[in-house]
């Protein structure tokens, strides 16, 4: 669940392991939502079945943009699908060609551009892997960070971070 920074009182997304959701009444005392993408919808976007949907996180540079992690297939293979105008298109892009068994995600905005940050945990080896995108999700670098245990959350912080070097990422010990 997370509120639309831009109109908080009003508007909010949510993620089933199956489905996106929106809402442009959240203020109601019986809030609509609204479907924003199916699992086939999903799956047709990432090439292959839908395994889940994590967390989905909002822009707050950005009015309508919005980033969602989801796994592929039964191996979980990690994808981010990224719209700029509120849910009416998506693109999906895969951040590593590797089984994950968590991750999270997180917007870096001071960098002149979008920077996704998506740590993920290999499962063939537990070390955790920080993916970063500059692009805005087209294509992904990715960095070891040296830690092994399951992702459990990330969070690059806006105060203080102009050069968005900063990322916090919570592990759970193995």
């Amino acid at each position: 669940f997370i509120l639309d920074p831009y109109d908080p009182l009003n508007k909010a997304w949510c993620t089933t392991l199956t489905t996106i959701y929106r809402t442009t009444n959240l203020d109601s005392i019986s809030p609509t939502w609204t479907v924003m993408q199916t699992a086939a919808q999903i799956g047709t976007g990432i090439g292959g079945t839908l395994s889940s949907i994590g967390r989905i996180v909002s822009s707050i540079e950005a009015s309508g943009r919005y980033s969602v992690l989801v796994g592929r297939d039964v191996t979980f293979e990690a994808y981010v699908g990224t719209t700029i105008n509120n849910g009416s298109s998506w693109s999906w892009a895969q951040t590593r060609n590797v089984s994950i068994v968590s991750g999270s995600i997180d917007y870096a905005e001071h960098s002149g551009g979008l920077t996704i940050y998506t740590p993920t945990e290999n499962t063939s080896d537990s070390v955790v892997v920080m993916c970063k995108s500059t692009n805005g999700g087209s294509s992904w670098a990715s960095t070891s960070t040296g830690y092994s245990g399951l992702v459990m959350d990330c969070l690059c912080p806006y105060g203080g971070n102009g050069d968005d070097n900063i990322v916090y990422v919570v592990i759970r010990a193995t």
